[in-house]
C-alpha cells in the first residue's frame, strides 16, 4: 500500500520541478497552480522521469487535459497512465481511471473495475472519492442503494471540510435521511459549506432564513442568500427564482426574467430547469411556443426521474400534442409517476382504465 500522506491543499508553484516534486510530495498535480506556458515543459520533464506513480499521475492529467499538448487530449493514453499509477496504489490515479472506467471515457467501460478503484481511492481517505462513492450509495448508482453507506462516507469526506459533502451531510440532517433530523446541524453544516463555496448550501441557508427555520424569519436575507446562489451557479436557486419571477412573489413579475433562470439551469444539466424550460416552451410563456423543444426537455427530465416531466410528456402523448399520439407510451410515463406517488397520475391511469382506453 502507498504509504505517501497526501496533501489536497492548492499549492502555487513557479517551476516545472517544484511541481513535480511537489506530486511526489503528496499534493495532487490538478490542484498545483503553475503558469500555462509551463505545461509543456512539465509534459517533456516528466517524460524523462524514472516510472513511478508521481510520473503517471502527471501524464494521465496532462493527457486527459490537453494542457501543454496544445489541447490535443488523448484520453486512451491518460487511462493507461492513470491505470499504471492504480496498480502502484496512488489513490488520485485511483480516482481518475474509477471515472473512465464507470462512464467509459476511453471508449471501455468496466463498472466492477471502477467501482473497485473508486473505493480503493475512498479508503485512502481521498475526500473527492469518499464523496462521490457516499454519492452513488445514496442514489443506488453502481452500488446498491444504501443510506447508511452513503452517511458513512459523506461524514469521512465532510470531516475533511470537502464542501459537497458537508452540503450533503446538511441534507440528510435537514431531511432526516438515515438520522434523526437536526435543523441546527444541518444549518451549521450548510453554513461551513457556503464558507468553501457550495452555492447549493447558500441556497439551503436561504431557504432556512425564508421559512423560519432557527433563523427568525426574514425574507430579504432569504432572497439574498438565494440569488447569491443563484449568481454562483446553484441550479436549485435558479429555478426557485424563475418560479418566482413567473408567480411575482418576491421579484417584480416577468415571465421572460423566468425563462432566463430556467435556461441557465436547463444549460447546466438540471433536470428540473429542463422540465420548467419545457413548460414555457409549451405554453409560449416568457418565449415563443415550441412543442417540438418542451417534448425534448420534457422526455430528457422524465429520463431523469422528474415526475412532473413524466406526467407533462404522458399528457402530451395521450392527446398527440407535438408527437405522434401514443396512448402505451402514456401509460408508461404516467405508470412511473404513479409508482413514485403523484396522485394526479394515478387519477388520470383510473380514468383511462375505466374508459376501457
Amino acid at each position: 500500500m502507498n504509504e505517501k500522506k497526501m496533501n489536497y491543499e492548492r499549492k502555487r508553484v513557479a517551476t516545472v520541478e517544484e511541481m513535480y516534486k511537489a506530486v511526489e510530495d503528496g499534493y495532487v498535480f490538478t490542484r498545483l497552480i503553475i503558469s500555462l506556458d509551463k505545461f509543456k515543459d512539465m509534459y517533456e520533464y516528466a517524460l524523462k522521469q524514472e516510472d513511478s506513480s508521481t510520473k503517471f499521475q502527471v501524464l494521465g492529467s496532462i493527457y486527459s487535459t490537453g494542457l501543454g499538448l496544445r489541447g490535443n487530449k488523448d484520453l486512451k493514453k491518460a487511462q493507461e497512465y492513470f491505470l499504471k499509477g492504480a496498480e502502484l496504489n496512488d489513490p488520485i490515479c485511483q480516482f481518475q481511471i474509477a471515472k473512465y472506467y464507470l462512464r467509459g471515457l476511453a471508449g471501455i467501460q468496466d463498472i466492477e473495475k471502477g467501482k473497485y478503484y473508486l473505493t480503493q481511492s475512498a479508503l485512502y481517505g481521498v475526500p473527492w472519492s469518499q464523496f462521490k462513492l457516499g454519492y452513488f450509495y445514496e442514489i443506488g448508482k453502481y452500488f446498491p442503494k444504501n443510506e447508511e453507506e452513503a452517511y458513512k462516507w459523506y461524514t469521512l469526506s465532510a470531516n475533511q471540510e470537502y464542501p459537497d459533502a458537508l452540503y450533503s451531510l446538511g441534507v440528510f440532517y435537514e431531511k432526516g435521511i438515515y438520522v434523526n433530523k437536526d435543523y441546527n446541524k444541518a444549518l451549521e453544516l450548510y453554513i461551513k459549506a457556503d464558507e468553501k463555496g457550495n452555492s447549493d448550501a447558500t441556497f439551503r441557508i436561504g431557504v432556512f432564513y425564508l421559512d423560519g427555520i432557527v433563523y427568525q424569519k426574514d425574507e430579504t436575507k432569504g432572497l439574498e442568500y438565494i440569488q447569491k446562489a443563484a449568481d454562483n451557479a446553484s441550479t436549485q436557486a435558479q429555478c426557485f427564482i424563475g418560479l418566482r419571477y413567473q408567480s411575482g412573489n418576491g421579484f417584480e413579475q416577468s415571465d421572460e426574467d423566468a425563462v432566463f433562470y430556467f435556461q441557465t439551469a436547463a444549460m447546466a444539466r438540471d433536470a428540473m430547469g429542463q422540465y420548467l424550460l419545457g413548460t414555457c416552451y409549451e405554453d409560449g410563456k416568457g418565449i415563443e411556443k415550441d412543442l417540438n423543444l418542451a417534448v425534448k426537455l420534457y422526455q430528457s427530465a422524465a429520463d431523469a426521474g422528474i415526475i412532473e416531466a413524466q406526467v407533462a410528456l404522458a399528457m402530451l402523448y395521450l392527446v398527440g400534442k407535438g408527437v405522434r399520439k401514443n396512448i402505451k407510451k402514456a401509460k408508461e410515463l404516467l405508470t412511473k409517476a404513479s409508482e413514485a406517488g403523484n396522485e394526479f397520475a394515478k387519477e388520470t391511469l383510473n380514468t383511462l382504465f375505466n374508459n376501457n382506453i
